[in-house]
């Protein structure tokens, strides 16, 4: 990844970074289900480690039409040690989305996130987010 200075000019710091979540989620009765993930995802650059986060979110959902809607909350904590950020806290909301086609299916999903950190430039409410992706289940316990 490079990166562009104020100035205009390269940075010649390098940017690697990594991520891992987990779900566990049931379908219920009447069609209402709920999934409970967990992240953690990190980066580093030359000198150091960038930024670390974690978070948990909590969703609900229920069958419509063939598709599965829901509505999701979650938080978690996040490190921008590249700015001397030791912990800011994170919030998000939203609905989403999915329909599914045999061994594949597309979701989308739409929301607003908070952060606070003790840098004012990194303090942030009520930014838009959204997303659209397609995962494949390998087996009935298994998506990628």
């Amino acid at each position: 990844m490079v990166n562009i200075s104020e100035d205009g000019e390269y940075d010649e710091e390098s940017f690697t970074g990594w991520g891992v979540t987990g779900s566990v989620g049931k379908a219920g009765n009447g069609g209402f289900g709920w999934q409970l993930d967990a992240d953690y995802s990190s980066a580093s650059y030359t000198g150091g480690t960038y930024y670390n986060k974690y978070g948990i979110t909590a969703h609900g959902n229920f069958g419509l039409a063939g598709m599965t809607v829901g509505a999701f909350v979650g938080g978690g904590l996040a490190s921008h040690i590249y700015d001397g950020d030791e912990g800011g806290d994170t919030f998000w909301y939203g609905v989403d989305v999915a329909k599914a086609f045999g061994n594949v299916a597309l979701a989308a999903q739409i929301g607003l996130a908070s952060a606070n950190f003790e840098h004012d430039p990194l303090d942030s409410s009520n930014m838009l987010f959204g997303g659209i992706e397609a995962r494949y289940f390998v087996s009935d316990r298994f998506m990628i």
